[in-house]
């Protein structure tokens, strides 16, 4: 395995050859919805972004997420580097705007901001209504 990278496989150096699980890894959870967001770049399971939950699925405290955000490499956005950050609207319900463009705020709390917002949202579309103290994946755009 060629140092530096965790998926090659043995005997094979500087080779990438197991698929990013986190791209057919779907949580059924809240019903059938288009698969239109995007999710982990790499061998994580749990990244989706068309789904959000009810509970804190990933158990992540409250105090990690506000520290440092938890965070992990995704497949949004064309640059490399865009990372999917685990947050919560624990300020109220959120509207997801018709760009799906939200603000997350240092204690990880997201908020609609069109037009504005550097992070980016796809669970289930424009106009769903994510129900206070949900769960979800807000990804940099």
């Amino acid at each position: 395995m060629s140092q530096g990278n965790a998926c090659a496989m043995l005997g094979l150096a500087n080779t990438n050859k197991i698929p990013p699980i986190g791209e057919y890894v779907q949580d059924p959870q809240m019903g059938p919805l288009p698969d239109t967001g995007p999710c982990a770049n790499g061998p994580y399971i749990g990244c989706n972004g068309n789904t959000y939950y009810v509970s804190d699925v990933l158990g992540e405290a409250a105090a990690a997420v506000a520290t440092n955000g938890y965070v992990m490499d995704s497949n949004s956005g064309s640059a490399t580097g865009k990372n999917a950050r685990w947050v919560t609207n624990s300020g109220g319900t959120l509207t997801i705007p018709a760009d799906g463009r939200v603000a997350v705020s240092a204690a990880g709390v997201a908020t609609a901001a069109s037009g504005s917002g550097a992070y980016k949202i796809y669970c289930g579309g424009t106009g769903i209504v994510i129900p206070q103290n949900s769960w979800f994946w807000a990804f940099v755009i």
